[in-house]
């Protein structure tokens, strides 16, 4: 059962927040201790679920997501619980307040169970999470936790965070769907930095109609772009949850999900020269796909200084954490593992004009890009990973997802075939700033009409 189902059998009386949060604790309890997805699991979950179980008795419900066990991860604060971001020296002293986005999810009826784990401050540290279709592979990182924890079916929907690939990877190794907003238009107040120009907050769920109800619950309007935002919210709520039940027909309020009204442009090179040649051939396939189901799909024009995105991505990542960490790191190096520990020393380097320059090519490239590689296309199309997940050494690579975090521009992953493995390959959609409703409207019809036999039932 989708989110949406869920929410309608609560409505009706056939479940309740009660019973889905004990569904989600015996999961958890039954395979955790292998997948090890969980850090901790919350223990006012429960009196949080009587409390929308009178509510519901009484003919009322909180929010869109009434009921939902939701995973966080552990960058993000819960109060009452620690945010160790997967660091032992971390670990001990709990939040005294939410994370704006936990806040959120609350107001929605979101019943938090507990927190997911995250390789170390969200960097590339492989976590002991493992990948539910394949124990002996990577779940991906640095939201290895919150994937696992939607893929092995313990929660719905889990928070996420992404500075260079951290919800796209590990959702696309797991076989579900991710979601990364525009940058800045879910907020990151009270979430562990990485390095925070490029840091985004944002969802994993089993699809991409699950992502589209959840993320109207979270964007909200913020001081530097309000008119931006509140626009961008209204446009998600035309597609959430409350049209679902309002009308029974899907997403309504003048978004159109009919992929045949978009123009479709595939994203070749650079980004190819990272892929695998199964890869490739997924996208490949996939674009053929769509273009036999009438869907326009053509080839994007990136502009040539889109192959500096990597160099700048990597120089404001490491320049960044370097700042956040640089007195913890100088008092006690050992807590550090060895990937975080050289990127901090990298960016211990960096001069400030080599930073300063960098920040300046980030502006210039997401200008150019949004210009060239849209002017003839609405949506996006490139891999979502350059192969299948790897062995449990690694994270994987970061190489299709990092431009789009540096550029700040939403995209949604999703499975579209599969590897000779047997494991799910994917790919992931990109639009416009502020275009994020469209973009998982298009994705969700794009999913339902095309994919959803790739879709891992969630027996919720």
């Amino acid at each position: 059962m989708s989110i949406s189902e869920l929410q309608r059998a609560i409505r009706e009386g056939r479940c309740s927040a009660g019973e889905l949060l004990h569904r989600a604790r015996d999961r958890i309890a039954a395979e955790d201790e292998n997948l090890r997805a969980w850090v901790c699991l919350d223990d006012r979950a429960a009196e949080c679920a009587r409390e929308l179980d009178r509510l519901a008795a009484e003919g009322r419900f909180a929010g869109p997501l009434h009921g939902i066990p939701v995973g966080v991860k552990d960058v993000i604060d819960v109060a009452g619980l620690p945010t160790a971001a997967g660091s032992e020296y971390r670990g001990g002293v709990p939040a005294v307040t939410d994370a704006q986005v936990v806040r959120r999810l609350r107001a929605a009826g979101a019943v938090i169970v507990g927190k997911t784990v995250t390789t170390q401050f969200a960097c590339f540290d492989p976590a002991p999470t493992r990948n539910p279709l394949a124990l002996d592979r990577t779940p991906g990182g640095s939201s290895s936790g919150s994937a696992a924890a939607v893929a092995a079916g313990h929660v719905p929907l889990a928070l996420a965070t992404q500075t260079g690939g951290s919800i796209t990877r590990p959702a696309s190794y797991c076989g579900v769907c991710g979601y990364k907003p525009t940058f800045g238009a879910v907020s990151v107040a009270g979430c562990f930095p990485v390095a925070p120009s490029l840091d985004h907050v944002g969802l994993i769920a089993a699809s991409v109609a699950d992502l589209c109800l959840a993320a109207a619950c979270i964007v909200e309007p913020l001081p530097e772009e309000p008119s931006a935002h509140t626009w961008l919210r209204e446009r998600l709520q035309a597609v959430s949850a409350e049209h679902w039940w309002a009308n029974g027909q899907g997403p309504s309020g003048g978004i159109s999900v009919a992929p045949q009204r978009l123009c479709f442009a595939l994203v070749d090179e650079p980004l190819a020269a990272h892929c695998a040649p199964e890869t490739l051939a997924a996208v490949r396939e996939t674009c053929e796909r769509l273009r036999a189901a009438g869907v326009d799909v053509g080839r994007a024009r990136v502009p040539d200084e889109f192959k500096d995105a990597w160099s700048v991505h990597r120089c404001l990542m490491a320049a960044e954490a370097a700042a956040v960490h640089e007195a913890d790191f100088r008092a006690r190096p050992e807590e550090y593992l060895p990937n975080v520990r050289s990127l901090i020393e990298e960016g211990l380097r960096i001069t400030a004009t080599r930073y300063v320059a960098a920040r300046r090519r980030q502006a210039v490239l997401r200008e150019r890009v949004v210009q060239t590689a849209f002017a003839s296309a609405d949506v996006l199309i490139c891999a979502a990973t350059p192969g299948p997940p790897p062995d449990r050494s690694t994270t994987g690579s970061p190489a299709c997802n990092s431009p789009w975090s540096l550029l700040g521009l939403p995209t949604v992953s999703l499975p579209v075939t599969r590897f000779a493995d047997g494991l799910p390959a994917c790919v992931q959609l990109v639009a416009r700033p502020y275009r994020d409703a469209e973009l998982l409207a298009a994705g969700a019809a794009l999913q339902d009409m095309l994919f959803d036999d790739l879709v891992r039932p969630t027996a919720w």
